[in-house]
């Protein structure tokens, strides 16, 4: 029996491929085909022959595709997007501005399946155009105490921009941003510029070139000083009004600068205001940075902390005269060389002032002085010039004389 079974191929075959089925539907069991989606960025190539015409493109959608792929599951599962390389040729553009996209797996290409959900992308030839533009350098962050930011400036200062003309007529800035926190001298770093659009937004096309990868850009940072700001006016306003007052927004600023400038900068005095003519107060809002710069007076090398409000609103008080009365006794009255054998008299006088109200209310007749000359007066009725003299700010509203009797004693 023994010997019956050791001679029979065909069962040991048979034992084979038994084996084998089960090897095989074990396998199938512990690594399954599977499937899952991925999305790939498209590199565009073939740039050249259009650049060579004057040319580029804009793309019309996303610059991805999206790949099924399916295999065993220990591979499909361990793959990623970096795996796969989907291309676009622009020599390949069709009549319906569309270049075919295709893909390749760069790791296990035999042991996997790719299908495609878009073919095709959809893209528009636009003529190259350039523009220039300057780069602003902006600060980020704030100075060390007792420091602020003086100036900026980018070597170079201007930056190419080029790409599709559509994309291109709506770039708004470039701009490099510099980390100045805690500093207390200042920075130079090499940046690259981010390009704007006009609402704002970074332009991130892949079609839009620079013609420089990176600028020198500095940020000067000055000690600051705290000084009064001075306002005057010139002119007259018109008859019958007066200046009361004049008040600013903030008394003090805060400047910077080369320290030697600093040094000789003890007040802001401001253009003085022209008054002349006024009748009503004056509200208006001084730009200090143009103050500074240039006018009549001129800070050199003196610039607003960055932590300042460019703006500084002044109020100019302007208000009418008011008029009042004062009455006099002829007692208050002092004579002027009065004769010894002569006696005088007289009835009270009404004094017409006119001034701002707040003097006028200050203003009595404890506080003002009256006299008359009588000299060479005899005997009868006379009007005398009374001569006034006020220890407030107000004025005779008209010329006035009082009435003196003149007797013998």
């Amino acid at each position: 029996m023994r010997k019956k079974l050791t001679n029979n191929t065909s069962l040991k075959v048979l034992s084979l491929i038994s084996a084998f089925i089960i090897w095989l539907v074990i396998l199938s069991i512990e690594d399954p085909i599977t499937s899952r989606s991925l999305t790939i960025n498209v590199e565009i190539k073939g740039e050249e022959e259009l650049e060579q015409r004057g040319k580029t493109y804009e793309v019309m959608a996303d610059q991805t595709v999206t790949i099924n792929i399916s295999g065993k599951s220990t591979i499909v599962n361990a793959m990623k997007a970096s795996d796969f390389v989907a291309t676009a040729d622009l020599t390949q553009l069709t009549i319906m501005d569309t270049i075919p996209i295709s893909v390749a797996a760069l790791r296990n290409p035999e042991q996997i399946t790719i299908t495609q959900q878009e073919h095709t992308l959809p893209i528009n030839i636009d003529d190259r155009v350039e523009e220039t533009v300057k780069i602003t350098v902006t600060p980020t962050g704030t100075a060390a105490e007792g420091f602020s930011v003086a100036g900026t400036s980018a070597s170079p200062n201007m930056v190419i921009v080029s790409g599709p003309k559509a994309i291109i007529e709506k770039v708004g800035k470039a701009e490099v941003t510099s980390n100045i926190n805690g500093q207390s001298e200042s920075v130079t770093q090499m940046l690259t510029p981010v390009i704007y659009d006009k609402n704002g937004d970074v332009m991130t096309e892949s079609n839009v070139r620079l013609n420089i990868e990176e600028v020198e850009a500095t940020v000067s940072i000055h000690p600051t000083k705290e000084v009064p700001i001075k306002l005057s006016t010139t002119g007259t306003p018109a008859d019958g009004y007066s200046v009361i007052g004049i008040k600013l927004s903030q008394d003090n600023i805060l400047i910077t600068g080369d320290p030697k400038v600093l040094e000789n900068i003890d007040e802001i005095v401001l253009e003085p205001i022209d008054i002349n003519g006024a009748s009503q107060s004056i509200e208006e809002t001084i730009v200090l940075a143009d103050m500074l710069k240039g006018g009549l007076l001129d800070y050199e090398g003196v610039l607003l902390a960055d932590t300042e409000d460019p703006d500084i609103a002044y109020t100019i008080t302007i208000e009418k005269h008011k008029t009042s009365s004062i009455e006099l006794l002829f007692s208050d009255i002092q004579i002027k060389n009065q004769s010894e054998e002569l006696s005088y008299r007289g009835d009270p006088i009404s004094l017409e002032v006119t001034g701002l109200e707040s003097e006028i209310k200050k203003t009595s007749v404890y506080n003002t002085t009256a006299s008359i000359d009588v000299n060479g007066l005899k005997e009868g009725t006379h009007e005398v010039l009374l001569d006034i003299s006020f220890n407030t700010d107000v004025v005779l509203a008209n010329e006035v004389k009082a009435k003196v009797i003149i007797e013998t004693k």
